[in-house]
């Protein structure tokens, strides 16, 4: 910078000096114009002068030359000061061009310090692009560093996998040392159990030492003393998990309560005796397993958790019991009866249970999928229709009853509750009334009987007249009655319902999604006008089918093959499935 100021300060003398001679070439050009000017007039007073003279016929040459003398005298000063402007401007020009020699030769010094400098830029950039060459070469380690490094990081990656599957070796084999650590620990379990064996004989050989005696052969009769034991020795045989196909139960069961149930039936007690011990005796979570349960009465036996697999159990009567959560999967159990039973969770997949009833059962999330129910039947016995005057045992919330027809005969008519909105419908074939939207409210009403214990009437007594979340899927329903049900969220998916007789029942959020029925079971079942039974709004028959029934095989304990066939059974002809709008 401090080389630079010189320059500079030229450079502004040199536009002072500029401008000045600018000043001085105008000022000149002005001189110029009035010198111009003053020709002009003198020429002009000539002119005149000459017109006068001739006007006045030619004054005296004397005045002319007067004139013509100041004329002479104004122009030599006039260029006089011209000159001498000029020469003072020329003055001025040779010190501005001494100045500007002066500019030019710095402006050379410049220059070649400029070109100096130029060259110690170009070392400069010469030193530059050394270095980026040498920087490139650090670069190109790097990347080859780099690429070492990303060898080495695959590497480690690699050992890391292979750490990772060593781990997971590891954690399988602790895993399966837990798993058979587990399995230890049930099995001892399950030797402690077995340790109770003699027990088990001991109570086996005491009932049939009473059953031996004089005039006990006949009644079957067991003493209070050995119902009590047998009673224990249930409390004893508590469930435990064991391996089965060397994979530990997933659910605890006690085999040797199964072995005992099936020992006591086997027996023949009396219907008293065997009362008497479910009444006090603990059969949960027992395992029957290929176990022939046939023609035996278990009225109030309590079966919760059990497993009933591939066992037969066909013409066996279950009363008032507890089977929730009970597994039946693959049991043939034809002609069996439940009637009071609680069936909540229960697991009857495949089964073979034709002729079979479901009497006042509770059916709550219940899975009947592939099972064989032709000619069974569903009744919950609780009227949904009641009968007129039965009606009016409730309280009516609403008497107001605008289209209701007075009639002499009560028993003509009964009514079926359905929320708000019940209906009446005619029993008499011979009436020719039919009356819908009976606008009438009922409540339950609580009375106590002659022994003091509360009864409702009006509405529904209890849960088994609902069959919440029963899946019937693929399972065939041949000439199976379902009375008197509130059926929700069930699913007869894939179901047959050939001469299917749906009786009083409720259907709320139930599918019958491709469902095979016959064109008289759709008739009555949905597309009757018959209320509160009528989805036919929703489903409708499609895609013809021409197909029987085909047979099924079982085998019981013995491992005996079980042949049976289906009877009386029409071919389906039609499937059942939902319309597209009811999908929309």
């Amino acid at each position: 910078m401090g080389a630079r100021r010189p320059y500079t300060n030229w450079k502004k003398k040199f536009q002072k000096s500029t401008e000045e001679l600018a000043a001085l070439q105008n000022e000149k050009e002005n001189l110029i114009l009035k010198i111009n000017s003053q020709e002009s007039k003198l020429d002009l007073l000539k002119n005149q002068i000459s017109n006068e003279a001739d006007d006045n016929e030619k004054k005296p040459i004397k005045i002319f030359e007067i004139l013509l003398g100041i004329a002479s005298l104004i122009v030599a000063i006039v260029v006089g000061i011209y000159i001498s402007k000029q020469t003072d401007i020329m003055n001025e020009q040779s010190k501005i061009y001494k100045q500007q020699t002066i500019l030019l030769k710095n402006q050379e010094d410049l220059i070649k310090e400029q070109n100096g400098l130029f060259l110690q830029q170009n070392l400069m950039f010469d030193l530059q692009n050394n270095l980026l060459g040498n920087q490139n070469s650090k670069f190109d380690l790097q990347n080859q560093l780099f690429e070492l490094q990303n060898e080495l990081v695959g590497i480690q990656n690699d050992k890391t996998e292979q750490q990772n599957q060593l781990l997971n070796s590891q954690n399988n084999l602790f895993a399966n040392q837990n798993k058979r650590i587990d399995q230890q620990t049930n099995l001892q379990e399950a030797d402690r159990r077995s340790s109770i064996v003699y027990l088990f004989s001991n109570v086996l050989d005491k009932i049939d030492d009473e059953l031996k005696k004089p005039g006990n052969e006949k009644t079957r009769v067991l003493s209070t003393e050995l119902i009590s034991r047998i009673a224990s020795l249930t409390q004893a045989l508590k469930p435990y998990k064991y391996l089965r196909n060397d994979e530990l139960l997933e659910k605890a069961v006690s085999p040797e309560r199964g072995q005992l149930l099936s020992a006591l039936m086997n027996f023949k007690l009396d219907s008293i005796t065997y009362l008497q011990i479910f009444e006090k005796a603990n059969f949960q979570n027992s395992e029957l397993f290929n176990t022939v349960l046939a023609d035996v009465d278990l009225n109030g036996i309590n079966l919760a958790n059990s497993e009933i697999i591939n066992s037969n159990i066909s013409n066996t009567n279950f009363a008032n019991s507890n089977l929730e959560n009970v597994v039946f999967d693959g049991s043939y159990m034809p002609n069996t009866t439940f009637n009071n039973c609680s069936f909540q969770g229960a697991k009857l997949r495949d089964v073979n249970a034709i002729n079979s009833k479901y009497i006042r059962c509770y059916l709550f999330d219940v899975d009947f999928s592939g099972a064989f129910l032709q000619n069974s039947i569903f009744n919950s016995e609780i009227k949904w229709a009641y009968e007129f005057g039965e009606v009016t045992k409730g309280k009516f919330v609403s008497k107001k009853v605008d289209n209701l027809k007075i009639t002499k005969k009560v028993e003509d008519f009964a009514m079926i509750l359905f929320g708000e909105a019940s209906y009446i419908i005619s029993n008499n074939n011979e009436s020719t009334s039919l009356y819908h939207s009976a606008f009438i409210k009922i409540e339950n009403e609580f009375i106590k009987d002659e022994k003091g214990k509360i009864e409702m009437v009006g509405g529904f007594s209890d849960y088994s007249s609902r069959m919440t979340k029963v899946l019937f899927n693929k399972a065939n329903l041949s000439n199976v009655k379902i009375s008197n049900f509130n059926l929700l969220n069930s699913d007869f998916t894939e179901s047959i319902l050939i001469d299917t007789d749906f009786s009083n029942v409720i259907v709320n959020e139930t599918y019958f999604d491709k469902a095979k029925i016959n064109p008289k079971a759709f008739t009555d079942n949905f597309q009757t006008s018959s209320l509160p039974f009528n989805i036919g709004g929703f489903y409708e028959l499609i895609e013809e089918k021409k197909t029987g029934v085909t047979d099924q095989n079982y085998s019981d304990n013995s491992s005996q093959v079980i042949s049976f066939e289906i009877g009386n059974m029409n071919p389906y002809s039609h499937y059942l499935e939902l319309k597209k709008r009811y999908n929309e």
